[in-house]
This record gives C-alpha cells, structure tokens and sequence, in this order.
C-alpha cells in the first residue's frame, strides 16, 4: 500500500512540474496559438461562422493580456491569457493557457451613467440607447467593430465599481481612454476607473469547459 501511495505521490510531483509560461511566447506566437484553436473549436462543418479574425487587447501599461475573436458574419470572443498553466490542474478539469468569455453569438447595448438613478428599474443608473421608435439597440458584433476601430490598438480595462467587477473595452483617447460602451472620453489610472463607468460583465473561469 505504501509503495502504490509512494508511486501516486511521484507521478502527481512530476505533473505539477510540467508547467507552461505565457511569457515564453511573442505576441505574434500567442495570435497564432489562439488562431489554431478557435479553427478547431468553432470553425469547420455546421458552423454558425464564416471566417474570424483574433486581436490583442492591453491594459492601461500595455501589456497583452486578452484577445478578441470577431467572427464573421456575427458574433465575437474575449479571451484571456493565464500567466502560468500545469498540467496537473487540466488532469482535474482546470483550464490551460487560455480561457475564454462570452456566447459564440452574444449580444450587447451601449449605455451611459445617469448619475442621478432617474432611470425606470431596475436598472435606475442606466440611459440605454435606443432607436428613433424608442426600442432597444442590440449589437452582435464587438464594441470594436461597432466603433469602427481599424489601426489603433485596443484595450480591456478591468474595473471595480460598487463591489462589481467589469471590463471596458476602450482606445486610448486624447484625456485617457475612450469607453467604446457610452463612446465617452474616460479617466483610468492604478487599475480602476476615475469615475463610474459603463462597462460589461464578463468572466474567465479557469475550468475545462471556458478552455480554449
């Protein structure tokens, strides 16, 4: 019995071992390495998507931490680089060196802050955009590709605002950043914004099925 438990013990100390870190790749590698793997996750026969593109995305000190996958003709992808990944972990349903957050179709709305809570519930803080008839505007392509961004980098800010956590997806602006949610020029500095913002609600969890 002790032999058997010695033997679990080794081969468990070698698999925590074999770790893989993200800082081994060149931002090109990464694109490429996330590229292979959207091809085989969501692309071939039966897809609801023709083609994709995969962008980096920074954060305020400009380093690579997520990637956008915008899929053609609809739809789109936030993926996060883990720093570090073990194989051990991924023998126990944990997520390798990328995860990803958000339907292969999902849908959002851009908003701004009523800073005074005078808007219907439940969601007092919130002025929605809405068309000429009043109705809701949905989006089911990225805050990126509905501002029209092309050749400037791209940005995903975390944010903590009322003991919530999001992220804004943004450009660097004349005065800071502009959050492409409300398109409004913001502040953001030490890892948070200056002020209220607009943002959306997205996580990463580092289990098997967000794995890419």
């Amino acid at each position: 019995m002790a032999v058997v438990a010695t033997m679990i013990f080794t081969v468990i100390l070698s698999l925590t071992g074999c770790s893989q870190k993200a800082s081994r790749y060149t931002e090109a590698e990464h694109i490429q390495r996330v590229t292979e793997r959207v091809e085989k996750r969501f692309m071939g026969v039966g897809s609801d998507f023709i083609s994709f593109n995969v962008y980096s995305l920074f954060n305020e000190a400009d380093e690579l931490n997520y990637f956008l996958v915008e899929f053609e003709p609809v739809g789109f992808l936030f993926v996060k680089i883990n720093k570090e990944t073990h194989s051990f972990m991924r023998l126990f349903g944990g997520a390798g060196m990328y995860t990803y957050s958000g339907l292969k179709l999902n849908e959002w709305q851009r908003y701004t802050i009523d800073e005074w809570n005078n808007q219907p519930p439940p969601d007092k803080d919130k002025i929605w955009e809405t068309d000429e008839m009043g109705e809701f505007i949905y989006y089911r392509k990225s805050p990126f590709h509905i501002a029209n961004i092309a050749c400037e980098s791209r940005y995903l800010l975390r944010v903590q605002q009322e003991g919530n956590k999001g992220f804004i997806p943004a450009v660097r602006h004349e005065n800071g950043f502009l959050n492409l949610i409300s398109m409004e020029e913001m502040g953001y500095g030490h890892g948070n914004a200056t002020k209220k913002q607009p943002n959306m609600w997205l996580i990463f969890p580092p289990k098997k099925e967000a794995d890419l």
